[in-house]
């Protein structure tokens, strides 16, 4: 018998998924700490997490720059000092700015609990922004966007979104562009930083090997004079526009496409989110999804093509991505809309279902093995407003799915009102190969 690797086995053994029980507790300045303990691994996780990111932003680019200047010095540590005590410990830590909220996170033996809560607190509270830093850390950032306006993949991305969030704040870039990071000064700083430390509802997340009583005394004692309270700023919702959309990012001289087709999505709390999220992984999120298969394995035309949910507070896209070779381009994107038309048209095989099921229930599982996942999974939960059993309910959805439960959800959210195709590469070979879609427009970083 001649085994048939193009298709996955189906697992009888359903996967045991336990969630470690967190406990919540409240400072005296009233910020909330969640505690997932595991004190079976040498490690901690600590995190904060401030509900005020890039969406709040009024130069594109400067919660970012004052994230990396955060780690940078402070009016107790040089940026020499924090680097050399980071190393001491052996600790990973940084500060990041995403678009919904800015993010401090360390990892750090439990021995070293106390330095690195110290340390974090030294660089959020304590923070100064010199000019000469504030020059060093533009310097790389300019570098940064240097390299990335030669990089097709990031110049399709912003192609789409920028495109698909046009006239909103979700349609910036998080990392500036040449003008606005020039633009940014010590000033400028500040208030970003001032205005983050002022912003209610931040959360710490503690997972791993720790004492209760001690971590909870640590933060009292090097953040209990923290009181955060201004409301973060509410993103509204971004109306788009109803049709299809072709939009280029120029890159001259490129061999291949990069390729991104992009739609408004599912909300995260939508009551059938677990099922969309079957239906995406049969779609394009996994190795033996149909979109792989079909760019990959049948035209050979790609390495790769997914598919991939982008959530955000105000709203979700679901996004392809694939890069291929410039004479194929059009029978690709051919080929996935009509993947697309099928799978919003025909119902899903059970077989196909119980497959995508059980990849996902395994994730799941594989999910939940370290300090950082779990933090990730209690993160999650906090900034979403989510049922503490969330997790307990979605592995228990995806384990009774069926294909019948499947089709109202293809129907709904796989037949999109809008549509972008967004391509970076020669506009002369991307104008013949993708005219007969739409007239296209060619993507300009707005720079202000």
């Amino acid at each position: 018998m001649i085994l048939d690797r193009s298709i996955p086995p189906i697992s009888k053994e359903m996967p045991v998924f336990n969630v470690p029980p967190s406990q919540k507790h409240i400072l005296s300045n009233g910020l909330k700490v969640l505690i997932v303990q595991d004190n079976s691994q040498p490690l901690v996780n600590i995190g904060l997490s401030i509900p005020m990111g890039a969406a709040q932003e009024h130069i594109p680019g400067l919660g970012r720059c004052v994230a990396k200047l955060m780690v940078m010095g402070n009016s107790k540590k040089n940026a020499e000092e924090i680097a050399q005590q980071s190393d001491v410990i052996g600790a990973s830590f940084g500060v990041s700015c995403n678009w919904d909220s800015t993010d401090m996170n360390a990892l750090v033996l439990a021995t070293y609990t106390r330095d690195i809560i110290e340390l974090m607190s030294e660089c959020l509270l304590y923070s100064i922004f010199p000019e000469d830093e504030i020059k060093r850390r533009k310097q790389l950032i300019l570098a940064d966007l240097e390299y990335l306006s030669s990089d097709p993949e990031y110049l399709v991305s912003r192609a789409c979104n920028g495109t698909l969030y046009e006239n909103h704040i979700y349609g910036h870039s998080r990392n500036g562009t040449a003008s606005t990071i020039n633009s940014i000064h010590s000033e400028d700083c500040k208030h970003w930083h001032s205005s983050l430390i002022q912003t209610a509802g931040s959360f710490f997340i503690i997972s791993g090997n720790c004492d209760i009583d001690s971590i909870l005394n640590m933060l009292e004692e090097f953040f209990g004079t923290w009181k955060p309270i201004n409301q973060s700023i509410l993103i509204k919702k971004p109306q788009f526009k109803i049709g299809k959309q072709l939009v280029f990012a120029e890159k001259k001289g490129a061999v291949q496409t990069s390729l991104q087709i992009a739609m408004p999505s599912i909300s995260i709390y939508h009551p059938d989110y677990t099922l969309f999220q079957i239906c995406s992984t049969i779609f394009g999120g996994y190795f033996a999804s149909r979109l792989n298969v079909l760019l990959r394995e049948k035209h050979g035309y790609t390495y790769g093509a997914y598919s991939y949910q982008d959530t955000r507070k105000a709203c979700s896209s679901y996004i392809i991505q694939t890069n291929i070779g410039n004479e194929v381009t059009r029978h690709s994107v051919e080929e996935i809309l009509r993947e697309l038309q099928r799978i919003s048209n025909e119902p899903i095989l059970e077989e196909e279902c119980t497959i995508a099921a059980q990849y996902l229930l395994g994730s799941m599982v594989q999910g939940m093995e370290t300090a950082q996942q779990l933090s990730g999974r209690a993160k999650t939960i906090e900034s979403y407003n989510l049922p503490e059993d969330y997790f307990t309910q979605k592995f228990v959805a995806l384990s009774k799915a069926s294909a019948h439960d499947l089709f109202a959800i293809q129907k709904q959210f796989f037949a999109p009102e809008t549509l972008i195709i967004a391509a970076s590469g020669d506009i002369d070979i991307l104008t013949e190969q993708l005219s007969p879609f739409g007239s296209p427009q060619i993507f300009t970083e707005i720079d202000v």
